[in-house]
């Protein structure tokens, strides 16, 4: 039986840590200054909301929105985040008008991008729509971080529609509109 609890609910450590690389990549890749203002992150596959309310405390200034494709996930993600817009969606349709973000993450996400054949995640989304999806919603010049394995085919989604890849390694990604 495929257990959903088990693969997608982390702990509150586990989201510290990876607020914390986030943090991290934006302050090297935009500055603090940047950061202090008015700018808009997107969680894609935000789960339980765990991660999206840590990267909340680090950037209070931010405004938070997050999507999955889990009506209990969302539900779960706006009890940890009341102030951030979560939303239930496809990411191959993100419900978001063009140029909204100044970024996006996602975390784990691409372990569902197809590949399983049980549970609620069976071919639900594909990494071509997806990188299609992310530079209409990106902003000029917005980041996409990745924090997942990429193999090649992943990354070369990215790059043919026009990401700069400004970071890579087996764990991450990161590319700029």
């Amino acid at each position: 039986m495929f257990d959903t609890e088990k693969v997608l609910y982390g702990n509150w450590e586990e989201a510290k840590d990876v607020a914390s690389c986030v943090r991290d990549m934006l302050i090297d890749i935009k500055g603090i200054e940047y950061l202090a203002t008015n700018r808009k992150f997107l969680d894609i596959g935000c789960g339980d909301g765990k991660i999206l309310h840590e990267i909340q405390k680090l950037f209070p200034n931010i405004k938070y929105s997050g999507i999955d494709l889990l009506k209990s996930n969302v539900r779960r993600a706006k009890q940890n985040n009341p102030i951030a817009n979560i939303v239930q969606g496809n990411f191959s349709r993100i419900p978001f008008i063009d140029g909204t973000f100044d970024f996006v993450f996602s975390s784990k996400i691409f372990d569902y991008s197809g590949w399983r054949q049980k549970g609620p995640f069976r071919q639900t989304f594909n990494v071509e729509d997806l990188s299609k999806e992310l530079y209409r919603i990106l902003k000029k010049d917005g980041v996409y971080y990745a924090f997942e394995g990429m193999e090649d085919p992943k990354r070369q989604s990215f790059k043919d529609i026009g990401f700069k890849s400004l970071e890579e390694n087996g764990c991450y990604g990161i590319f700029q509109k």
